[in-house]
């Protein structure tokens, strides 16, 4: 439903690898804290002491990546592409992800 939302407004939506670490990033320094556990709603980064909340933290990070993979597809990367349906994805799958898990047009 999002993906025919924003094409049908000449938008694009970018997809961000499902393995990114989001919340376990710390969005000033990004240090990945590796001993974070889901029920953990507030940390802080070990290495530049900032004190974060979990989902304002994710939500930080997931833009600055979506902003990176739109200013690296901008650039001619050529890792991305842009399906015809608006969602512009890396064209390979994470090394972790699953071989039965698909990556590219919705």
């Amino acid at each position: 439903m999002l993906t025919y939302k924003l094409n049908d407004s000449g938008k694009i939506l970018v997809k961000v690898d499902r393995f990114f670490p989001s919340s376990k990033r710390c969005s000033v320094c990004h240090e990945v804290n590796h001993d974070l556990k889901l029920s953990d709603r507030e940390w802080t980064c070990q290495s530049c002491g900032t004190h974060h909340d979990r989902d304002k933290n994710s939500c930080k990070n997931l833009l600055d990546e979506g902003k990176d993979i739109l200013n690296r597809w901008a650039s001619g990367d050529s890792s991305l592409i842009l399906a015809p349906s608006g969602v512009l994805s890396g064209k390979k799958l994470h090394p972790q992800a699953h071989s039965n898990v698909r990556q590219g047009g919705e």
